[in-house]
């Protein structure tokens, strides 16, 4: 971001400005890699069941929840924090026992 000079109206303008191309390219990118970890980790289920297979799905899993709840961090960012977290990880350990 570069120092600009000019009014209040000039400058929430450009800080909209900066915000809409942010938000286009960080939480775009984001939907991105969440769509193709999705992706992935419904291809590796579809594998045949092996100590490396399900060792791959674990950090497949991982990986998508991390994305997940960075996407959820940025848009829910109203939302307190301690229980978006509480939240994920009520969701992943029921995950975990019903897979184990």
């Amino acid at each position: 971001m570069q120092a600009r000079a000019g009014n209040v109206g000039e400058a929430v303008k450009n800080v909209s400005m900066d915000l809409w191309d942010w938000s286009k390219n960080i939480l775009g990118d984001l939907e991105k890699r969440i769509k193709r970890a999705r992706r992935t980790l419904e291809e590796c289920r579809k594998n045949v069941i092996n100590g490396q297979n399900v060792a791959r799905e674990a950090v497949l899993s991982y990986k998508l929840e991390r994305l997940e709840y960075q996407r959820d961090l940025y848009i829910l960012a109203p939302k307190s924090t301690r229980s978006l977290v509480s939240e994920r990880r009520s969701k992943h350990q029921i995950f975990s026992s019903v897979c184990i």
